[in-house]
């Protein structure tokens, strides 16, 4: 009889474990970067340190609204401990990536401001964060107000032989 039962038990364990194998999960997408390409009027990357008169990028500063608040964000257990990583591409130029803030809530408009360097030029990204499930993903972007980036139209750039999908340029 404890045979029986020892099946009978294992059968249900292994039926229940089958059927939650089988459900349904949706994925995790975290999109949440976008690339800034800088450059003056005259074609210069201002983040390669190699060209004089870029910017001090150790100086560049990000700044969130999170409640009305501005907030400077700093975390230095994080490698982009200021939200933001500045690396050469494939083409070997350049580029910041900026990771904004991700907000509360689905759909949610957030602000990032980019204090760039020692002087007192500073850009506004707004993003739209959609929250489906456990992802995030920058479905919309803005730099001063003008729109740059839509998800919805699945733009991407093509710039020293690497896509990007959230590229940005700005001087």
């Amino acid at each position: 009889m404890k045979k029986h039962t020892l099946v009978l038990v294992m059968t249900i364990l292994c039926a229940s474990l089958i059927i939650e194998c089988t459900k349904q999960v949706d994925p995790l997408i975290v999109e949440m970067d976008v690339q800034l390409y800088v450059h003056d009027k005259s074609g210069n990357n201002l983040l390669d340190p190699a060209v004089p008169g870029t910017l001090n990028t150790q100086n560049i500063r990000i700044f969130y609204v999170q409640d009305g608040v501005r907030k400077e964000f700093f975390n230095p257990n994080l490698d982009a401990a200021r939200n933001y990583l500045i690396r050469k591409n494939f083409g070997n130029d350049y580029l910041m990536t900026l990771y904004p803030y991700e907000g509360k809530t689905d759909n949610e408009e957030t602000t990032t401001y980019i204090h760039w360097s020692d002087n007192s030029k500073e850009d506004t990204v707004k993003c739209l964060i959609s929250k489906p499930g456990l992802s995030m993903i920058v479905t919309k972007v803005w730099l001063n107000g003008t729109l740059k980036y839509d998800r919805d139209l699945k733009q991407t750039v093509t710039f020293n032989n690497a896509i990007f999908a959230r590229f940005i340029e700005t001087y």
